[in-house]
């Protein structure tokens, strides 16, 4: 679903801005309520008969790594980190009745794409690698630095 990838690209990325401009600090209610806007615009669309909970689970999924892609070509060149890591969705994993629940890929309490516990790791959802490195991107830089000097 190009509506759940689009909605969860955007919400890890003003979740990341928000955190960069408060200093490090996780204040959990934001991403909680930007990872529950963004679940919401997935379960519409398949509310409204076009997508099917996998469809929303694979989006998610695909966002959350364009997102940290996104971040850390923003940021690399400010941090030095220019890393994200990188997931892969297996569908033939995702059971055909389930439903989308969102903090099957993202874990608010540590700020993570991981499983909420108690649940497991789903197996549709795997790392591909601990950490992959990225190329800064200086426009991107200059881009995020203005979008972070907006924030009060």
């Amino acid at each position: 679903s190009g509506h759940a990838t689009e909605a969860h690209i955007v919400a890890l990325v003003l979740w990341t801005l928000v955190r960069s401009k408060l200093g490090g600090s996780s204040n959990g209610a934001w991403l909680e309520q930007l990872m529950r806007q963004a679940a919401r615009v997935a379960i519409n669309r398949t509310v409204a008969g076009v997508h099917f909970p996998v469809d929303s689970a694979a989006g998610q999924l695909l966002g959350l790594t364009l997102g940290a892609y996104f971040v850390s070509r923003a940021t690399s060149a400010l941090t030095n980190l220019g890393q994200y890591e990188a997931w892969r969705f297996d569908g033939i994993q995702f059971v055909g009745n389930d439903d989308f629940d969102w903090r099957l890929q993202y874990r608010v309490s540590t700020d993570k794409q991981a499983p909420e516990p108690p649940r497991s790791q789903p197996s549709w959802a795997v790392s591909l690698a601990a950490q992959t490195n990225v190329a800064p991107a200086p426009l991107l830089a200059k881009l995020w630095s203005l979008a972070r000097g907006e924030w009060p």
